[in-house]
């Protein structure tokens, strides 16, 4: 059974196979680029979120759409599942959910080759209406699996209108965004024009718009910034996001021990040990655990130690 752990592998920054070959969810190649790349046994639910309001302009379109392939060229398990949406004034989608999966070629072709169809303002509630009827619907897709899920939100302005207070502002669906993709959302901010106060909302642990919390803070590790657009920058936000796209699988190991003459009136006469003998530390306490019904966390009723 495999268990998804926060601290995941940024396998493009590894620059030897020795180092590649020892994080479980990376493989080398000499004729990948970078040769280390995500291999991960952990696949995710992805949905990549582009921006293509007027100010992208079509080179920063194209650039933000290249980044896109390279995140799922270098950073994303081969089994995870993929869609990629733009929106500005409208919405449109370069691959969905429900397109063919498992080939992640055709996914960054698709990525690398959407055209630029400039229609408008930066519509961010729009956007994540979108994202979470996208994943509704997805959970009704006979090949939905209920991999655990990841947004990424790639922007280089701010909610419209720029006049406060902005009827496109993200702030207001975050709490039903975290509900549908677990609280897992990185925001990729492009150049100078943007403003992480304006969206800081999405990655805020536990944000309710209607009942904010003042001493909340935005977690800074899911903020990757491009500012001045170069090709050195966007190689070093791939590798950040691997972070996030490429999470650590650790094998759970369970032993059980059978005491025949082991008498209580309440409980079974058997016992179950884990333990984790991965490279990195796991945090996991059995209450944390689901095991559809063949074991609990309940230790002697007074709940797990």
């Amino acid at each position: 059974h495999y268990i998804l752990n926060c601290d995941s592998a940024q396998c493009g920054q590894l620059d030897t196979d020795i180092k590649c070959n020892r994080n479980p969810s990376c493989d080398w190649s000499d004729t990948a680029t970078p040769p280390c790349y995500c291999a991960a046994d952990a696949p995710l639910d992805i949905m990549f979120m582009i921006d293509e309001s007027n100010s992208m302009r079509l080179d920063g379109f194209e650039k933000a759409t290249n980044y896109t392939a390279d995140m799922i060229r270098d950073g994303v398990s081969a089994n995870s599942n993929i869609h990629i949406g733009k929106f500005s004034k409208a919405m449109k989608w370069a691959y969905q959910f429900w397109d063919p999966q498992g080939d992640l070629q055709v996914i960054e072709d698709a990525a690398r080759n959407t055209p630029y169809q400039k229609q408008g303002n930066t519509r961010m509630l729009t956007a994540l209406n979108y994202t979470i009827d996208s994943y509704k619907e997805w959970e009704q897709d006979p090949n939905y699996r209920g991999y655990s899920r990841l947004f990424v939100f790639i922007t280089d302005g701010r909610p419209y209108p720029r006049n406060p207070p902005p009827a496109e502002s993200p702030c207001p669906l975050v709490k039903k965004l975290h509900e549908v993709v677990g609280g897992n959302v990185i925001i990729v901010g492009l150049g100078r024009k943007w403003r992480l106060r304006d969206i800081e909302c999405l990655i805020i642990p536990d944000y309710d718009y209607d009942n904010v919390d003042p001493s909340a803070v935005y977690d800074p590790a899911r903020v990757i910034e491009v500012p001045d657009w170069n090709a050195a920058q966007f190689d070093a936000a791939n590798i950040d996001a691997q972070a996030f796209l490429c999470p650590d699988a650790f094998s759970l190991k369970l032993t059980e021990i059978s005491i025949d003459n082991y008498v209580f009136t309440s409980y079974h006469s058997r016992f179950v040990e884990y333990y984790n003998d991965g490279a990195s530390e796991l945090d996991l306490t059995l209450n944390s655990l689901r095991f559809d019904g063949f074991m609990t966390s309940d230790v002697f009723g007074v709940g797990a130690n």
